[in-house]
């Protein structure tokens, strides 16, 4: 007998009559189950969309048993299977005429999906899960397609001298490709960004928008370089945990002859990711970050650690300037245990929590990174000496990302903090963060 498992790529695509797309898989008489494949309509939005085509291997183990790909929103897919356990990859955005798609043959969970010589990235998202197929039941599967790019919309510098001859800007080390299984692989990617002198003769910006994939490091460094007759001068900053996939990243410069370039980057996510506003500045001394007022101070129109903002725990504040201030929240509230050993799985358990979380003017919840836990770990003593009580218990393990791999780890409150931490267990609580940058009156 035969079973219906039916694999929905979640992301918002409009609906349309379906037309099957023939199976590709091998004859089998043994094959005892049918794997249908298939888009649907979701939420709406502009960027709530399914990147197409969408390729979709299914392994059992470390062997392909098939591939097939969807086209678009109006095609849905068959696949013969024999029951058993399997792994269900999507990669949406990558085309042939792009990309060099690994075939069935020769596909391992981490082959690579590379980019064709002259080749730009396109939109790619991904997902993964698992299924068992089982006789007589019929099993249904919604796969959650991941953004695995950012995406620079635009690079504007204004005021510069109208003798500068070129200008430009690079992000760098990235991540270099994508595999099969959704991880990233290599990590020293660049990006340089050549802009175009305008017609005003003193601003220069980007003609194209560019996919980027995101920073192989939890500290990437944009560099703006400015020639003229004179040679050619660099200005840098390190920026530690604003740059992600699913974000739309603008950077906005004017020079100042006297002191140099001025830069406002604005990261502006999509609504499942919510908005981070990043502020530097490049000048002849290097770069910066504001420091608050003259005597290094902040500004009491701001929030102090230890204050309710919004509904949620302040546990420190970045003073960017006179006038703005970036603050790292903790959620009022954590998620049950939150644990699988399957990474893909945990991956996928910890975007539906998050997802859960919503508080007025707050978005871009995101488990803590090790600098973030750091703050928790040491700062969560003054928040109660504010009269808080974040924790409740200070003995529970709590999740975070370490630095160094993006591995999942967990810290007990109450013990000194480390960033290798321990592994995650089903006493692992997820108790979300967020960056939100304020300005004052």
């Amino acid at each position: 007998m035969k079973r219906n498992i039916i694999v929905a790529l979640v992301m918002l695509a409009l609906c349309g009559c379906k037309k099957n797309v023939p199976d590709e898989a091998e004859y089998n008489e043994k094959a005892n189950a049918l794997l249908q494949v298939q888009t649907r309509a979701g939420e709406t939005g502009e960027d709530a969309t399914v990147s197409y085509p969408v390729n979709v291997y299914v392994f059992q183990e470390e062997q392909c048993k098939a591939l097939q790909t969807i086209s678009d929103t109006e095609q849905t897919l068959s696949i013969s299977l024999e029951e058993g356990l399997y792994t269900v990859y999507a990669i949406g955005g990558a085309s042939e005429t792009d990309y060099v798609i690994p075939s069935k043959d020769n596909a391992t969970p981490s082959s690579i999906i590379a980019l064709q010589d002259g080749k730009t990235l396109t939109d790619l998202m991904a997902a993964m899960s698992t299924v068992t197929l089982v006789e007589g039941e019929t099993n249904t599967l919604t796969l959650s397609m991941e953004r695995k790019v950012m995406l620079l919309q635009s690079v504007v510098i204004s005021n510069l001298p109208t003798y500068a001859t070129a200008v430009s800007v690079s992000i760098a080390p990235l991540w270099q490709n994508l595999t099969i299984e959704t991880e990233f692989t290599g990590t020293q990617g660049t990006a340089r960004i050549a802009l175009a002198k305008q017609d005003d003769g003193r601003t220069w910006k980007s003609t194209s928008e560019e996919y980027l994939f995101p920073p192989s490091t939890t500290t990437a460094t944009i560099s703006v370089s400015l020639t003229t007759a004179e040679g050619t001068k660099s200005y840098s900053y390190n920026s530690s945990g604003k740059l992600e996939a699913g974000y739309k990243i603008n950077i906005e410069g004017t020079y100042i002859e006297s002191v140099g370039v001025t830069l406002t980057g604005t990261i502006t996510g999509e609504a499942w990711k919510g908005e981070r506003t990043v502020s530097f500045d490049f000048d002849e001394e290097g770069s910066s970050e504001g420091n608050g007022d003259n005597n290094g101070n902040n500004p009491s129109s701001f929030p102090a650690v230890g204050d309710i903002y919004e509904g949620c725990y302040v546990l420190a504040v970045n003073t960017l300037n006179a006038t703005s201030a970036e603050l790292t929240l903790l959620s009022p509230t954590e998620h049950v245990p939150i644990y699988d050993s399957n990474e893909k799985t945990m991956n996928s358990l910890i975007s539906s929590a998050l997802a859960t979380y919503s508080t007025h003017a707050v978005s871009g919840w995101h488990v803590p990174t090790a600098d973030e836990m750091a703050i928790l770990a040491t700062g969560y003593a003054g928040v109660e000496a504010a009269g808080q009580k974040p924790l409740g218990s200070t003995n529970k393990n709590y999740l975070f990302i370490r630095s160094s791999d993006n591995a999942y780890r967990s810290h007990t409150m109450g013990r000194t903090f480390t960033e290798e931490g321990n592994n995650p267990n089903a006493q692992t609580y997820l108790r979300p963060m967020a960056t939100v940058t304020i300005t004052s009156d």
